[in-house]
This record gives C-alpha cells, structure tokens and sequence, in this order.
C-alpha cells in the first residue's frame, strides 16, 4: 500500500468512533435507506484503506445509504472516516468476531443491506455477514505471492460465501483464479482508480522548491521519489541499489532520491537506512519516514520508481500520473 494523506478538505455528516467495548447505540437513520456496511482491515495511510476511505467520500455525499465503516484496527484515517460515517472499530482478534456479531444486531430487521470487505484479510468476517442476511461483495487485490504469505484460506471463504468478488484489474483475477482454482461465479474486475484534480502549474513549481530545501537538495536537482512501507515487498532496497548505481554514473550528478513511508525496528529496515549512508550516499538520498500529507512531495518530484517486488496495482502509480500531466514515471 502506498503512504497517503486523508484530503482534509472532505467533509460530510459526522459519525462517531467506538472500539466495541462498550454499547454503541445505532445513530439516527434513514429507515428508507439500505444499510451499507464498509470493511477495512485498518486505517492506515496507505492504499487498500484509502480505497475505502475515497468510497466513503463518494457515497456519503450521495445519502443513497445509511452508511458504516467496520474497521479491523485503527490508524491515522479513523478521524476522517468518522467525519462521513460512523465507524466501529472490532479488532484483529480472537474477540473480534463477536464484537462484529454483537455490532450488526442492529440492523437484524432491516431488509435491505450489504457489505462490502475490503482485502482477503477480512475473509473470515463473511459466514457473520451471510448469517446476518447481508448481500457481501469481496474487493481482492492480492496477487497470490502475498496470498500465499497471509495463508489461502480466507481466501476460499471469500470464493465460497462472496455473492461477488471484485478485481482491482485482470491480472490479479487471473492469477488468482489459477493458483487457487477459485469457482465463485459472480467474478468482477472494476479498474482501481484514484481522482484528483489537476495541479495548478504555479503550485508545482512552489512544490519544487519546496521539496529540494526541506530535503536540502540542490535547486536544479533531479529527484526520484519512492512511497510505501520500508519492507523487502516493497523493494525499498533495490531503492537504495538504484540511488547507488545512478549517482556512481557519469551523467548522475544532478539526481537526487527520497521515500516516504514508515520504517520499523527491523533488520531489513535498518539495512535500508545504513545503505543510504555509506559510500558517501548522505548527500543523495534521504528516507523521509511517513507523512500526513504529500502534497509537497509528489508534485515536487521529476521521477517516480516502482521497485516493488510485487504490487497489483498499487495507487501511488495513479497518484504520481495525477500529480503533473507533463511528466512521464517509470517503475
């Protein structure tokens, strides 16, 4: 997933947060409307929630649904989700099934309700939902090298139980079919899409200059940029190999690296973080951890790199597209 920021500027009709400690009573709705229930394995600033958190935007804005988000755990998007919905937080435990069961006993009356699962980490939340009477729509996008990793078996929940299953692009449908013989018959691939209003040329240039003197960079430098959680799938490594091999190059004077996202106390991240300092690479790149917002740095870079081992379809490609129609990014 890639490291984003909540748009602030999106507002809706509040909801309220609760952890399913205590009783949460129903807010005020709209009898007349379906119940729409949203999972999201977390709140993070990165890709699979902010696909639910844009979803949200949109069917907030359009009251078609009495609308809810279930989230698996928190993170920094739960103020932003809870500005639209309210938003129920269950855990990712052995307790959390009950608490999902305990939270949908509100609408046990209610003939019309879906939910759609956002990520095969929430396949074992689809026998609640069946029993509950919820029409349930599964959005996949693991590829099957991260299937595999997680364990399948959510997965053939979902193919079992899902009355669909959505594919963020036909690839993953594909491979996913292949490697677990998946027989749901209601497959759908609905293109993963991210919406953001062109830049104003004179706020790109700002967030150039911007970006080169917080990163202390030269003015006239070339930067690459890099996003997502410092980890071996993310091949935050071959970033470092790639900010090595070019700034050891004749004509690599002028380019300059940075990536944004999180970093960990591991052995991979702390290998990461020494390899952009030897050989003289202090100058060259910079990891810059996780940031609320990137307005500044995406904008403001000339290049995106993709060094990804494996990633579906992973946002930050549309996210770096959106940022300047006059620049072309390579992975």
């Amino acid at each position: 997933g890639r490291e984003l920021r909540p748009a602030s500027a999106h507002q809706s009709r509040g909801g309220g947060v609760s952890d399913g400690s205590e009783d949460n009573p129903a807010p005020a709705d709209n009898p007349g409307r379906p119940v729409l229930v949203l999972v999201t394995h977390d709140c993070s600033l990165s890709g699979a929630p902010m696909v639910v958190l844009n979803m949200v935007r949109q069917l907030a804005a359009s009251n078609t649904f009495n609308l809810f988000v279930v989230a698996l755990v928190g993170g920094p998007l739960v103020a932003e989700f809870a500005s639209h919905c309210p938003i129920e937080i269950i855990g990712h435990d052995a307790e959390s099934s009950g608490k999902l069961e305990s939270f949908l006993t509100r609408f046990a009356a209610r003939r019309e309700k879906f939910a759609f699962c956002n990520t095969m980490v929430t396949g074992y939340l689809f026998p609640i939902f069946r029993n509950r009477g919820f029409f349930t729509v599964a959005l996949v996008h693991e590829t099957p090298g991260m299937i595999s990793v997680l364990g399948p078996k959510n997965l053939e929940i979902i193919d079992r139980l899902a009355h669909a299953i959505v594919f963020g692009c036909e690839f993953v449908r594909r491979r996913d079919v292949e490697a677990f013989r998946l027989t749901n018959p209601n497959q759908l691939v609905v293109p993963t899409a991210y919406h953001d209003p062109p830049l104003d040329r004179l706020l790109i240039d700002a967030a150039r200059a911007r970006l080169r003197s917080e990163l202390g960079f030269p003015k006239d430098s070339l930067v690459v940029l890099g996003c997502g959680r410092v980890e071996f799938r993310k091949g935050t490594d071959l970033f470092v190999d790639l900010a090595r091999a070019v700034s050891s190059h004749p004509d690599g004077g002028r380019l300059r690296f940075a990536w944004i996202g999180p970093f960990f106390p591991t052995t991979f991240c702390s290998w990461c973080l020494q390899g952009g300092k030897r050989q003289g690479m202090d100058s060259v790149i910079r990891f810059v951890g996780e940031r609320p917002d990137i307005s500044l740095y995406f904008p403001g870079a000339d290049l995106f790199a993709l060094t990804s081992r494996e990633d579906p379809f992973p946002l930050v490609n549309l996210v770096a597209m959106c940022a300047d129609s006059s620049h072309r990014f390579r992975g």
